[in-house]
């Protein structure tokens, strides 16, 4: 690898230093790093413990090919900023992170949600790739495939996945849910005496 230095606060983390580490690596963060943009250019990266604190609005990009996985808390201290994923790669999600913002998905790869939180906090998501749900898990806003098609809704085994926002959309996009699995809509606006939400459960 090249020559490395202290990850700055406020900084862009840039994940390798050189152009020679292809294969599977942990890094591990300790406590809070504020952070200006995540760039995974090299290898299957997974950021470990700690908080990535968002400084503004974030680009976070993954080269095409990989996979990256962030299990550190992603923190926008409850300003609302944006993440903006760019590249082709896929990004796993496993920690309760509690950024309030956009959840900006572009550029094709899987968003993975390994964590039941994963996304909860985030006014909107919006995904061009596909997303799956790995674990029971929450999200407010879910945009899949609007501007694009190909796009995929996956939630794995009987796990169940609920929209607690008003502004759902879902097009252009494969469905695939386990059997057992729930979709849960929180969102509508029921008639005097009935609960609201709406469930539908896979049963085959």
């Amino acid at each position: 690898t090249g020559s490395t230095t202290t990850w700055g606060a406020g900084s862009a983390a840039l994940f390798a230093a050189g152009s020679d580490a292809t294969g599977s690596y942990t890094v591990n963060v300790a406590g809070i790093q504020d952070i200006a943009s995540l760039w995974f250019e090299e290898g299957n990266v997974t950021l470990s413990g700690g908080t990535l604190r968002m400084q503004g609005a974030t680009p976070l990009s993954i080269v095409a090919g990989s996979t990256s996985t962030v299990s550190s808390v992603i923190s926008d201290d409850g300003n609302g900023y944006a993440l903006d994923k760019f590249g082709a790669g896929s990004l796993i999600l496993g920690a309760a992170n509690t950024l309030s913002g956009v959840l900006n998905f572009g550029d094709a790869g899987t968003l993975t949600l390994a964590h039941s939180n994963a996304i909860s906090a985030c006014a909107d998501v919006l995904a061009v790739g596909d997303v799956v749900a790995a674990v029971d898990a929450d999200i407010n806003n879910l945009s899949v495939g609007a501007t694009s098609s190909g796009s995929a809704l996956d939630v794995v085994g009987s796990g169940s996945l609920r929209l607690g926002g008003p502004a759902n959309t879902v097009s252009n996009t494969a469905l695939s849910f386990g059997v057992g699995a729930v979709l849960h809509s929180e969102y509508y606006s029921p008639s005097p005496g009935e609960p609201g939400g709406v469930v539908h459960t896979i049963v085959s």
